[in-house]
C-alpha cells in the first residue's frame, strides 16, 4: 500500500483562550474512507503559566449549519504548562467528521496565549 501524503494546511490561530468551554478551530476535517489525517497542536502558554491546557477532538454525523457534536470527546491530549511551547500530534480516521478544540484546564485562572494547529492528509492506494 503506497501513502501519498498532501501539503501541510495551517488553521486559523486562536488566541486568548479561556475555559472551559474553551475555543474550536474553525476548519472541520472530512477524511475520506482511504484518508488519514496527521494533526498537531502547539499551544503558546502566558508567562508564569499555572494551568494546563487540554486539546479535544470530536466527531458528528451531521453536516450543515446545525451540528449535533458528540457529548464525549473522541481523545483529548492534557498538555503541560511547564514547556512552552507544547505540542501533541495524533492521527484521525474512521469517523465522519472532526473538530478540533483547545481549552485551559477546569479550574484555573489562565488564559492560553495561542493555538495553532496544522495537519496533513495522507491518501493511502
Amino acid at each position: 500500500m503506497a501513502v501519498n501524503w498532501g501539503s501541510k494546511q495551517n488553521m486559523t490561530q486562536l488566541t486568548s483562550i479561556g475555559g472551559p468551554p474553551g475555543s474550536t478551530f474553525t476548519t472541520f476535517l472530512t477524511p475520506a474512507a482511504n484518508e488519514r489525517i496527521h494533526v498537531e497542536v502547539e499551544i503558546d502558554f502566558p508567562v508564569s503559566a499555572a494551568d494546563d491546557a487540554v486539546v479535544y477532538v470530536d466527531a458528528t454525523l451531521d453536516d450543515g449549519p446545525s451540528e449535533n457534536w458528540d457529548d464525549v470527546h473522541v481523545m483529548e491530549f492534557a498538555i503541560d504548562e511547564g514547556t512552552d511551547p507544547n505540542k501533541v500530534s495524533f492521527v484521525l480516521y474512521g469517523h465522519y467528521k472532526y473538530r478540533i478544540g483547545v481549552e485551559r484546564i477546569s479550574g484555573g485562572s489562565d488564559t492560553l496565549t495561542s493555538a495553532d494547529c496544522s495537519y496533513r492528509i495522507a491518501t493511502m492506494s
